[in-house]
């Protein structure tokens, strides 16, 4: 349900802390990415919100989580499919904020591996580039493809 602003400016008015506001128009029906748009924050930071509040489920019942919120570490247990597709669980999805179509990076560290949507992706090549690192360059490589 979409709200006009001068009713969600009211909602929000007398609260003093964006979490406050975001559980408020959440609670009078505002989507998600409504609420981002109008407090100028990232639906991420929204959905975190909401989660650590439980006020949107953090999983669903295809994945087993272990969320520790004060890191905002989420552990689920996937499936390997046919043809070595993984389907991922929606705590995941929104954790990224990612959206169908949208790129998904990879980083392999010995035998662990990390998720990461552009945004991350990208900083993290930054970062490795400020340290001097070598690893970022197939990563520069497979931005630059998708640019």
């Amino acid at each position: 349900m979409m709200l006009d602003e001068l009713k969600m400016e009211e909602i929000a008015r007398d609260l003093s802390t964006k979490s406050e506001k975001i559980r408020a128009l959440f609670r009078a029906g505002v989507a998600k990415a409504d609420i981002g748009r109008f407090l100028g924050i990232s639906y991420q930071h929204v959905y975190n919100v909401l989660a650590r509040s439980k006020l949107v489920a953090a999983h669903n019942d295809q994945a087993e989580p272990d969320r520790d919120r004060r890191r905002g570490v989420c552990l689920s247990r996937l499936s390997l499919g046919p043809e070595n597709v993984l389907n991922l669980p929606p705590a995941i999805v929104g954790g990224l904020a990612l959206a169908v179509g949208d790129d998904v990076f990879v980083r392999v560290d010995g035998n662990q591996a990390v998720l990461m949507n552009r945004r991350a992706a990208v900083g993290w090549v930054e970062a490795e580039i400020a340290k001097g690192g070598s690893q970022a360059d197939e990563l520069v490589s497979e931005l630059l493809l998708r640019l």
